[in-house]
This record gives C-alpha cells, structure tokens and sequence, in this order.
C-alpha cells in the first residue's frame, strides 16, 4: 500500500518549545524520507501528496472537522504546561524528554522508542514504519542545523523546517 493513496494521515501537533521538529522529522524519515516536512500553522488542508504534516494548531476536532475524508491520526510532543489537553482516542502525546538525545538517550533509542508507540498507536501503518530511515534524517537535518544555526530565527530550511537560531531559545 502506497500510504499517500490511503486516507490516512499522521499530523504531528504541537505546542512550539516542545521537540516537535525532531518529532515530525523522525515521523517524516520513518514513512517518506526524502519528503520535505508539509508545515501549516493553523489551517490544515490535506492533500493526497503528503503523508506526515506539522502544524501548531491543536484543536484536534477542528482538523478532523476541516478534513473529513481522511482518517487522521495526532502525534503530538508535549513538555511541561505545554501539551494538549485532550484525550482523544486519535492523539498520542510523546514528551520532551523521550525527543532529548542525551549521553543516556541516544538517537537510536529515541527512534526505537518512538517507532513503538507509533507502531502501538497506528498498527495499520506499524508495518512501513523505518527506524534506521528516521534515524539517518535526524543525522542528516543536524547536519544541516550546524551551516543554519548563525543565521537569524527568521532563516527557515523549508526541507527540514529548521531555522537559523533554532535551538537553546526560551
């Protein structure tokens, strides 16, 4: 199955300062690899060319409402007061601190992590999903990251959705 023929769909929907750019890249790299990340703010038109979205709009009921004839599935990152406050069966909500590599957490065990609870939540597309695809797209968009980050914020990768001065922001 071609999952951009289906009707399904995985919005990635965050608050921002959350980790959501390592999420929708990991989702991104899991499924479609070479796809640019597809970032609409606010009002959410699916289209049968992506697969993953992004957006900061967290009314869940009103995308669904917006597309009704797609099958959406919201993977959401939260961290602290900032998370959905919904506990739609269509929601999954990953932390900031999963989405942290550290010395402990490292990107493999990051993508594990998070290929399970995709693969627990969605079991429909449990069988597409490549780890080793989402963890090269994390290596490749940190590549890139590190020629951006002494451009200003309003500097935008549009492959990655990475900005200049994107991390260590408050």
């Amino acid at each position: 199955m071609n999952l951009k023929q289906s009707n399904i769909r995985i919005i990635q929907t965050s608050h921002t300062h959350t980790g959501s750019t390592v999420l929708v890249n990991l989702l991104q790299g899991y499924f479609y690899f070479s796809d640019p990340i597809k970032f609409q703010y606010r009002n959410l038109l699916i289209t049968k060319n992506f697969f993953v979205y992004k957006t900061h709009n967290t009314n869940i009921e009103n995308l669904i409402k917006m597309n009704p004839e797609y099958d959406l599935y919201f993977i959401s990152s939260a961290r602290g007061k900032r998370r959905i406050e919904s506990v739609h069966p269509r929601l999954l909500q990953i932390e900031y601190e999963e989405l942290l590599e550290t010395s402990t957490n490292t990107l493999e065990t990051i993508a594990n992590n998070v290929a399970l609870k995709v693969k627990a939540f969605c079991p429909i597309i449990a069988q597409y999903i490549n780890i080793e695809n989402g963890i090269l797209r994390i290596q490749e968009m940190n590549r890139r990251y590190e020629q951006i980050k002494h451009l200003p914020f309003n500097y935008c990768d549009k492959f990655y959705h990475i900005h200049g001065s994107h991390r260590n922001r408050s």
